[in-house]
């Protein structure tokens, strides 16, 4: 999906959202580049990116 996404929109970055406490998930997405930014989104997850490469 991560390669599907930067293929339509290239160059731009990617945002997902987690709950801190799934961990599981955060190892997941940081494999594929996702790091964490200083934002919440409406529902309290925190907010990751994964910036174009």
């Amino acid at each position: 999906m991560l390669r599907k996404l930067q293929a339509q929109y290239p160059g731009r970055e990617i945002y997902l959202s987690v709950y801190p406490e799934n961990t599981a998930a955060i190892r997941l997405y940081q494999k594929f580049g996702f790091q964490f930014i200083e934002e919440k989104d409406i529902h309290g997850e925190t907010v990751m990116v994964c910036y174009p490469q």
